[in-house]
């Protein structure tokens, strides 16, 4: 409401109080909202040390909080508080506008933390599970070729046991080969020596052996 801040607007207020028989006063006292209203004495108190602006404020909110009995104005004062009222309702409708704004706000930024909460947990959920899964790849793919690295020396070692046994015959084979010769030269020689040696001894005892018909002789 454009109401200017003048001494005659003061009085206007002042003389719609009076229309409705309510006494009003400016005295000093303790008050909160610098005046005081006593409905059951129809009493208005205001604040004396208040100025100007502060009186005409004062009134106006006094006047509509107000339920007046509109048939004891005149056309002046009823225009004036049809304007306090038609204002009044406009601040408490901006009031209540303003209050669905901030909790239509405060639900809103709500809302968007509950989603990016929850865009940040599946998120986390998601790296969990390419975690998990890049890990149990990688133990599968771990546990594969040490099976492979398993399998393959198993087959290296059955493949190279058979070529060893072999080698080792053979290698047993043409040690045997190779000693029999030797052993039987060396057999062969010995009964030759044992020959020889024999030869003389059978020789010398037969010239000493006379003869069976040198032995009639004698």
């Amino acid at each position: 409401m454009n109401f200017k801040v003048t001494p005659n607007n003061l009085v206007r207020l002042e003389k719609i109080f009076s229309e409705i028989k309510y006494e009003l006063r400016f005295e000093k006292g303790t008050f909160n909202s610098g005046y005081c209203v006593l409905e059951h004495k129809k009493v208005v108190v205001v604040n004396k040390f208040l100025n100007l602006e502060g009186r005409i404020n004062s009134l106006l909110d006094i006047l509509s909080t107000m339920q007046i009995d509109e048939t004891l104005l005149t056309a002046e004062s009823l225009k004036l508080y049809r304007q306090i009222v038609d204002n009044r309702n406009a601040a408490q409708a901006a009031e209540a506008a303003e209050e669905i704004a901030e909790a239509a706000a405060t639900e809103a930024a709500a809302a968007s933390n509950k989603a990016v909460e929850m865009a940040a947990r599946e998120s986390q959920a998601a790296s969990d599970d390419v975690e998990t899964a890049t890990t149990e790849s990688t133990s599968q793919e771990s546990q594969a070729a040490s099976d492979d690295v398993e399998t393959a020396t198993t087959e290296s070692t059955s493949q190279e046991s058979p070529a060893a046994s072999n080698d080792v015959e053979t290698s047993t084979t043409e040690t045997t080969s190779q000693e029999s010769p030797t052993a039987s030269d060396d057999v062969e020689t010995s009964s030759t020596e044992t020959i020889t040696h024999e030869s003389p001894a059978d020789e010398e005892s037969a010239k000493e052996k006379p003869s069976p018909e040198q032995s009639s002789e004698n």
